[in-house]
């Protein structure tokens, strides 16, 4: 009986960190998360400013060319 209570407490510290250790891994994945998202903002940013760009020389080219 007592070998089963051993083996019993072995596996609670055994679930307990492995508890632990899935906190911290959670807790990493959800900076990383963090991090992706606000680059992805700031890249959908880049990349609208620059179609912007695009679009608004290709409707004024004509413009632009008589004038410079």
């Amino acid at each position: 009986m007592t070998e089963q209570v051993e083996r019993i407490a072995v596996l609670e510290a055994e679930v307990e960190d492995l508890k632990r250790d899935q906190k911290e891994i959670l807790a990493c994945i959800h900076s990383i998360r963090d991090e992706m998202t606000r680059y992805k903002g700031f890249l959908g940013g880049v990349a609208f400013l620059a179609s912007g760009v695009g679009v608004f020389l290709t409707i004024f080219k004509d413009w632009i060319a008589k004038h410079f």
